[in-house]
């Protein structure tokens, strides 16, 4: 696919995507099969600039100055997607193609000119530290594609970084609670390994020398009953 853009490489294949995603939907106990039909692949832009922003409350002055990442699709401030500047460098990339995997690239259109952005973030930057338009400055200006890999899964619109595969959405999956047949079911197989079988019964044993001892007046007094009843009609 043709890109010609400043952006990132797609590090990422569809199958680690796959399994990145699977892992997640596994270990907060979602029975989902993740497949190559669930997802495909966004180029989306970003507006990244730094800021310096001056401060002065209550007579005491104070200089802030970061990075700042701006969804130029949603004019969103996605500030996660700064992390992938740690480990890769954008850089002009005329061709894309993605390990020979016949995956569906969406290019996303620049919907935020630099200006918008401008006076987005600085209205953004404004309100957050509370000064006066005037006290934020932006500079270096830098307009990158990122890709992303988008999966649509059980009403979930998931996203994972195609670069790093560590920025993702993943907390909007909720942990699903075992119900009591799945609870039955996992003993079953658990205790077809002797080692479980044997924890399961010690388990049970000490649970029930326990209940014993903590309510040993009631066991007593109904061993006394049962002793009297057997006595009176035996």
């Amino acid at each position: 696919m043709k890109l010609n853009k400043n952006a990132f490489p797609v590090n990422i294949t569809l199958d680690e995507a796959i399994s990145i995603v699977q892992k997640e939907f596994n270990r907060k106990g979602h029975k989902v099969r993740v497949t190559k039909s669930n997802v495909h692949l966004n180029i989306v832009p970003f507006w990244v600039c730094f800021y310096d922003v001056d401060s002065k409350k209550d007579g005491k002055y104070n200089h802030y100055s970061s990075q700042i990442a701006l969804n130029a699709l949603t004019n969103k401030i996605q500030d996660d997607y700064l992390k992938l500047l740690e480990h890769e460098s954008p850089q002009m990339i005329d061709n894309l193609s993605v390990a020979l995997e016949k995956v569906e690239i969406r290019l996303k259109k620049l919907l935020i000119s630099k200006e918008e952005a401008i006076e987005a973030i600085t209205k953004m930057l404004s309100c957050k530290f509370e000064v006066d338009i005037k006290n934020v400055s932006l500079s270096g200006f830098e307009e990158m594609y990122i890709p992303v890999w988008k999966f649509e899964i059980e009403k979930h619109e998931l996203f994972l970084d195609a670069v790093i595969g560590k920025v993702n959405n993943f907390n909007i999956i909720n942990k699903k609670t075992k119900d009591n047949k799945d609870l039955f079911i996992e003993m079953i197989n658990e205790i077809k390994k002797p080692t479980k079988l044997l924890e399961y019964l010690f388990t049970l044993i000490k649970n029930i020398f326990l209940l014993i001892f903590k309510y040993w007046r009631i066991v007593l007094m109904f061993i006394l009953i049962i002793l009297i009843l057997i006595y009176l009609f035996f």
